[in-house]
């Protein structure tokens, strides 16, 4: 599933590229965390109401990169673990599940081996999780830096922001803001 995604990035990023563009992939591994600020809204006995409550998130996985010039297309998985404060009535908004983004940015050099970075994305939550989640997702904002570390090497850091639905209660969202950081390894180019 990772290749059709990173070929996709490819054919995405391909559009305004000459075709002697070369495409260098790369593969790694990623962990972020950072605070989450949930507005839950659910029944509670009688009546609807709506909570705010915030909690902390720590998330690793897959990190696959595909670098063209100044532009680079990032898909991540990863599972996700939410620690979250308990809503009046007792129930329990903690729920660990997978995570899905999908990153476009740009990356600005600022010397030999260092680039400032820049993008947009989306973000999908999904089951299977701890809980009864339905699943969430929305657009995604980061900024940060790519460092060469060798030919083959690159160490990837974006401070991130998440905002769209919380899949508990109803029509629940959540803002989510961290840091993400990953090592790739240069596994081929097209």
């Amino acid at each position: 599933m990772t290749q059709c995604v990173c070929l996709l990035l490819v054919i995405f990023l391909s559009g305004s590229l000459r075709a002697e563009e070369h495409f260098f992939t790369y593969m790694g591994v990623t962990l972020g965390g950072g605070i989450n600020q949930i507005e839950y809204s659910d029944w509670f006995t009688d009546h609807q109401e709506t909570a705010n409550i915030s909690g902390t998130y720590y998330s690793g996985g897959l990190l696959c990169a595909v670098f063209v010039r100044e532009l680079v297309g990032e898909f991540s998985l990863q599972y996700i673990a939410n620690a979250n404060d308990t809503v009046e009535g007792g129930k329990d908004t903690s729920v660990q599940h997978l995570l899905y983004t999908f990153t476009g940015k740009y990356a600005y050099p600022l010397g030999t081996g260092f680039f400032a970075t820049g993008g947009i994305g989306l973000y999908i939550e999904t089951p299977p999780a701890t809980g009864s989640y339905d699943g969430g997702g929305g657009p995604l904002l980061t900024i940060g830096g790519i460092v060469n570390l060798s030919l083959d090497w690159k160490f990837i850091f974006d401070f991130q922001g998440r905002y769209g639905q919380f899949g508990m209660g109803q029509d629940s969202t959540k803002l989510s803001y961290g840091i993400n950081v990953g090592v790739v390894y240069n596994v081929g180019r097209i």
